[in-house]
């Protein structure tokens, strides 16, 4: 089980399943979106309470630190706990570099982001973009988009975080 902080994480990540071809290595993973960072540890004692095996994926912001602590201090040794990456502030849209972001996540707006020095995730929040819509769209593009679609550095970061869900869970990564 993938515990996660929101839909638009359960979205993009569903989407990447399916772009980098994990199906095989997800088959019996379940991603359970929550609705918000501190309700994630609730989803984490169940898990316990449940014998299920999880890990809990928070953005790398003041709430996800908060609460992945939370469940670190309460569960202790049942505590399985990641982060979307290791930058500060950091959430899952922020994995998109500029290009792909533009071009994938803002196809649908009427907005286009110009400057590098503000994160995709600040640029959605300034801008009163909603995160859920536009991860909905992304999820339902995805089986047209293939890896040579997106820039390089887009599909690493994606690896990355699906190399620390592997490591958390012990899947084996069976690259497609």
């Amino acid at each position: 089980n993938i515990l996660l902080e929101g839909i638009s994480d359960y979205y993009y990540l569903q989407a990447f399943k399916k772009i980098l071809g994990y199906d095989d290595n997800l088959k019996n993973t379940s991603m359970i979106p929550s609705v918000g960072a501190s309700q994630v540890p609730l989803l984490a004692s169940l898990c316990v309470g449940w014998g299920l095996k999880y890990v809990a994926l928070f953005d790398r912001d003041n709430e996800g630190i908060k609460y992945a602590d939370v469940i670190q201090k309460n569960l202790g040794e049942f505590a399985s706990v990641t982060h979307i990456c290791d930058t500060e502030n950091c959430a899952i849209e922020d994995l998109f570099t500029l290009n792909d972001f533009n071009k994938f996540i803002l196809v649908n707006t009427d907005k286009q982001k110009e400057d590098n020095n503000i994160s995709n995730s600040k640029y959605l929040k300034e801008n009163n973009i909603d995160k859920a819509l536009i991860s909905k769209l992304f999820f339902d593009n995805a089986s047209k988009i293939k890896t040579k679609s997106l820039e390089k550095t887009t599909v690493d970061n994606f690896k990355t975080l699906y190399s620390h869900i592997f490591s958390s869970l012990n899947i084996k990564n069976k690259e497609s």
